[in-house]
């Protein structure tokens, strides 16, 4: 037999991919995957970190703090979304800080006095995540003299006197008599007040009040001494079912007032200027409660309370 020579056609051979190709194929693929994870994990990364800044408040912003002076005040606002904790607060002329505990309100206003002098405040604003926002303000105030009033009823004197930051003594005298001094009490260093009587007739009232800075106020006043009108109410020894009503004044009697048994009479006299009068009331059978109040034309009063049993 004859060697044959088999005759086969290029057009059927394997075509081979060019040499090298596959290797790019292959780095192209994992390049692509590597970048592919790489994203998802910087995005897990970040979504863990978002939800732990959350969940410890640091998403949210700080607390903040607004200041307005009112006179001689301050007023302190604080805001938080997140909803305040407390709020501290210290005078550059004092150590001693100041706290006001808050429960998640996300805002409040404090009002503060503003001492005497030129001082700086240090507030820091704290939320209930732990977050901290501080400021520093400045403010002068000059230091200003004593409040001082007087007011009259009743036959006395009622002498307030106040400071901002602390008084020191009172006086006060009749006419011209003698002084007489009080001084600021520890349990009430900021106000004195002292109530006196007032003498009959009429007199010229003189107040002087000092702080401790040695700022004075002085206030002069005419005052009248007015005494009250007497009142008594007895049973009739022959007649024992009534009571004998009985008012005097040293100047006149304005009106007569009583309840008898939750039963509201008046005399009125403002037409006569009687200094005296006697009235007959007539009680009931078993207990009486009676109050009276009598008025002088000084605006003086007294009033007399009692209870009575008629038994006939």
């Amino acid at each position: 037999m004859k060697n044959q020579i088999l005759s086969v056609d290029n057009s059927y051979k394997a075509k081979r991919a060019p040499k090298g190709n596959s290797n790019i194929e292959i780095k192209t693929i994992i390049r692509f995957f590597v970048i592919v994870l790489i994203i998802f994990s910087v995005g897990f990364i970040g979504m863990g970190t978002y939800a732990i800044a959350q969940n410890n408040g640091f998403g949210l912003n700080k607390p903040e703090a607004t200041f307005e002076r009112k006179y001689e005040k301050l007023l302190i606002t604080a805001t938080s979304e997140n909803g305040l904790d407390k709020i501290v607060y210290v005078w550059s002329n004092s150590n001693e800080e100041k706290t006001i505990d808050l429960d998640g309100e996300t805002y409040k206003e404090e009002e503060v006095e503003l001492p005497v002098g030129n001082n700086t405040i240090k507030v820091t604003i704290y939320d209930i995540n732990g977050k901290v926002a501080t400021y520093e303000e400045n403010y002068e105030i000059e230091a200003l003299a004593p409040q001082l009033s007087i007011e009259g009823s009743n036959g006395k004197i009622k002498i307030t006197a106040k400071d901002n930051e602390q008084m020191a003594y009172i006086t006060y005298r009749w006419d011209e008599s003698e002084e007489v001094e009080i001084e600021a009490k520890e349990d009430s260093l900021a106000q004195i007040e002292e109530e006196i009587e007032i003498p009959r007739g009429q007199h010229k009232l003189t107040v002087v009040a000092v702080n401790s800075r040695n700022l004075t106020t002085t206030k002069e006043q005419e005052v009248k001494g007015v005494t009250k009108p007497i009142i008594s109410v007895v049973q009739d020894a022959e007649q024992t079912q009534y009571l004998i009503l009985s008012v005097s004044d040293e100047e006149a009697i304005q009106k007569v007032q009583f309840n008898l048994n939750g039963k509201e009479y008046m005399i009125d006299l403002s037409d006569y200027k009687e200094k005296q009068i006697q009235y007959k009331i007539q009680m009931i059978e078993g207990e009486n409660t009676i109050t009276v109040t009598a008025t002088n034309f000084d605006n003086a009063k007294s009033t007399f309370e009692g209870r009575c049993t008629y038994a006939p």
